[in-house]
C-alpha cells in the first residue's frame, strides 16, 4: 500500500567552504527544515511527521571560475 503525505518546508541552512587546492572544496553544513502540523491514517496507525528536522550536510565541489 501507498499514501503520499505531502508537505511544504521551509528552512536555514549554515555552511562553510573549505578550498584543498585553488578550485576544490569541501563544504560542511548544518540544515534546519519547519512544517505544520501533519499526519496521515495508515492501515489504522496514525503517522505524525516531525514538525523540524535538523540535517548535516558534506558537499564536495569544483569551483569553475577563477578567484
Amino acid at each position: 500500500m501507498h499514501i503520499d503525505l505531502r508537505s511544504t518546508d521551509t528552512g536555514l541552512g549554515l555552511s562553510y567552504q573549505f578550498f584543498i587546492g585553488p578550485r576544490f572544496y569541501i563544504q560542511p553544513g548544518l540544515h534546519v527544515y519547519i512544517r505544520k502540523d501533519n499526519s496521515i491514517d495508515f492501515s489504522g496507525v496514525t503517522y505524525h511527521i516531525p514538525n523540524t528536522d535538523i540535517s548535516p550536510v558534506v558537499r564536495l565541489g569544483y569551483r569553475i571560475w577563477k578567484k
